[in-house]
């Protein structure tokens, strides 16, 4: 518990945070001396590193909003900025639930306007506000199996990926679980192949591309082809002498 309280850190200063750390102190005040104290001793000597994230104090009232129609089952109104298309639209959404996925909050809802269950980055919602439209949770919803497909945040058809991962990365590669789907293969020459049932996105075209010459994307062809795009502008980038 001492542990996992530091993973909270992107959330201090909303209402979340501030309700998950008066749990944290409401259990710890009833503890014995010693559990407390080999607590601490946890505490001293394990540390959490969050990596990227983003800080969502300011975004405090938009959560609030969320949290309260999740809990009251009323449909919201938003405004929502959508990077991909760069453009501003207002959405009635019913709430299923906050996710925090890689250092992002986002949530998870049915759109009226797209007739879906969509998801959206909480901080790129730029205004919210309750209606009087109530909505039910479909009983088959869940989170995970929503997200299940998705490499990261983003989501989409699910596909066969065939990567190749070269000595130099591949210990690195094989010591991690980077998707449920995963299948790894060693290769001669101390090469790697992991295998994904995962959807094709730029999230993970940009992961592929992190590795330079490291990795190779065998299949499917839009993938690779992506992935080539991507090196190819890094070439005329810095490749200019």
């Amino acid at each position: 518990m001492a542990i996992s309280r530091g993973f909270l850190v992107p959330l201090k200063g909303t209402e979340i945070g501030a309700a998950l750390d008066n749990a944290f102190g409401k259990v710890t005040a009833n503890l014995p001396a010693p559990v407390l104290s080999h607590m601490k001793s946890l505490k001293d000597s394990f540390a959490v590193g969050l990596g990227p994230h983003k800080k969502y104090a300011a975004h405090r009232e938009t959560i609030e909003k969320i949290c309260d129609a999740i809990e009251k089952k009323r449909n919201i109104q938003m405004r929502y900025r959508a990077v991909s298309r760069g453009e501003t639209t207002r959405r009635e959404v019913s709430p299923y639930q906050l996710w925090y996925s890689g250092g992002s909050l986002y949530l998870i809802g049915w759109c009226h306007k797209r007739e879906s269950e969509r998801m959206f980055a909480v901080d790129r919602i730029e205004s919210i506000g309750l209606t009087d439209n109530p909505f039910s949770v479909p009983f088959t919803f869940d989170a995970r199996e929503f997200m299940k497909d998705a490499f990261g945040a983003m989501r989409g058809a699910p596909e066969e990926v065939d990567l190749v991962f070269e000595p130099r990365t591949a210990v690195w590669v094989g010591e991690k679980i980077w998707h449920p789907s995963q299948t790894i293969e060693k290769l001669p020459r101390k090469r790697l192949r992991l295998r994904l049932r995962v959807a094709v996105t730029p999230e993970l075209a940009a992961w592929v591309t992190s590795f330079g010459g490291e990795a190779e994307a065998i299949r499917p062809k839009s993938l690779r082809e992506a992935v080539q795009r991507a090196g190819e502008e890094i070439v005329r980038r810095y490749g200019r002498g």
